[in-house]
């Protein structure tokens, strides 16, 4: 994320896409999986797309398969990537990507504002990935659940179980990006080094 963020080419920074492939558990014991499936995706579909969360709407690619392409990770406009990059160089550092973001992240964490504001984003970030996770854990589960017998969980509750997963890795890509845009503007905005205010 920090290298899609910033990087010396900018180019490739400002178009960077996800591919999102799921596949549904124990499919070949369901009956009717596929119009099921399709009614669901169609309607996350419409609601993901609106959001801008995805730039394509979900497909069933193989019968029991589905994909997407996530929405454009957006990098920082170029003035303000070569304005950071200008920071950096008068501290000294010719890095570009993560090696920048670790330079930085010090730098920015010492003022106790901006370690709010960047607890702030960790904590959404974080409890997105956990939730996404759990969620997505839970579908596999009640799906292998189900076709083994141990548990009689209609398979609508896996679909759905699945669906507020992918919904939760979205916002956890959004705020992690957030995340990293503010370490790289807290950055752009902090005194410059001591050396280079006596050349100005």
């Amino acid at each position: 994320m920090q290298t899609a963020i910033l990087a010396s080419d900018t180019a490739v920074a400002a178009n960077l896409y996800a591919v999102l492939i799921a596949d549904v558990v124990a499919s070949s014991a369901q009956r009717s999986l596929r119009a099921r499936l399709g009614a669901t995706l169609a309607s996350a579909s419409h609601s993901h797309v609106r959001r801008k969360w995805i730039a394509l709407p979900y497909s069933i690619t193989a019968g029991d398969e589905f994909q997407t392409v996530t929405a454009n990770f957006r990098a920082l406009p170029q003035p303000t990537q070569l304005r950071v990059l200008a920071q950096a160089e008068a501290r000294g550092v010719k890095s570009t990507g993560e090696a920048l973001f670790l330079h930085a992240y010090p730098i920015v964490t010492a003022s106790s504002v901006l370690q709010a504001r960047l607890d702030d984003f960790r904590n959404q970030y974080g409890f997105a990935r956990n939730m996404s996770f759990a969620f997505l854990t839970a579908a596999a589960a009640i799906l292998v659940a189900h076709h083994l017998g141990y548990h009689p969980v209609r398979y609508r509750w896996a679909l759905l179980s699945g669906l507020a997963g992918i919904t939760l890795f979205y916002r956890y890509l959004k705020f992690h990006r957030l995340y990293a845009v503010e370490v790289f503007l807290g950055y752009l905005n902090s005194d410059p080094p001591a050396g280079e205010k006596s050349r100005k």
